[in-house]
């Protein structure tokens, strides 16, 4: 099935090493908005270490969902609240939420580090996501070409969902294209069309 999504993403300084990152994604077919959804996490950074202070996903269309979860570190204690109920989530070491372990990953990918499994709180519980590394890639987008690092998400084998990404080698691991395929079989791509990078607009390698 192929549907139409695009999506917006930001890092911003809050101040004080605290930082938010923000996803918005609109999913269109046949011209019909079928789902929105707004998704936000902040994190305070500290030398290359990212600790989650809370997050937010809304969903709305024709399916409906939210979630919020906030961490207390110092009782290792996560609050995840969704539309169904409240859970209390043992925190372990190194846990992010869907946003922020995608970030912790991107730098670890650029510092060509090899921890690329992360515990991630999905809904009440917490699950390992793996990632391993694909290889190197040139690839043309509506910016130019650009080098990149593919990035593929570990499933289960027996699994119908893929993940694939690449991420900008010179460019402090942006996103520059990502390919799904979900459990139900929707195909979904995104493919960077403009950006700025410290204020400084994103574009191709010379």
């Amino acid at each position: 099935i192929g549907i139409e999504a695009k999506a917006q993403r930001s890092f911003a300084l809050l101040g004080d090493n605290i930082f938010q990152i923000s996803n918005h994604l609109q999913v269109e077919m046949a011209g019909q908005i079928v789902t929105k959804m707004e998704e936000t996490s902040t994190i305070k950074v500290l030398q290359n270490s990212f600790t989650p202070i809370n997050y937010s996903i809304t969903q709305t269309g024709l399916m409906e969902d939210s979630l919020t979860i906030d961490y207390d570190w110092e009782k290792r204690l996560a609050t995840a609240i969704n539309s169904e109920k409240i859970s209390n989530i043992n925190l372990k070491l190194n846990t992010f939420d869907q946003l922020s372990h995608q970030v912790a990953l991107q730098d670890n990918i650029s510092k060509e580090k090899t921890q690329l499994s992360f515990n991630v709180i999905d809904k009440d519980k917490i699950i390992e996501y793996k990632y391993r590394i694909s290889g190197k890639e040139k690839i043309i987008t509506p910016l130019g070409e650009f080098k990149s690092t593919k990035v593929e998400r570990i499933y289960k084998e027996d699994s119908r969902q893929k993940t694939l990404f690449w991420l900008a080698s010179d460019l402090n691991g942006i996103l520059l294209r990502m390919s799904q395929t979900t459990s139900s079989g929707i195909n979904i791509m995104l493919e960077i069309q403009g950006g700025t990078l410290n204020g400084t607009p994103i574009e191709a390698s010379n």
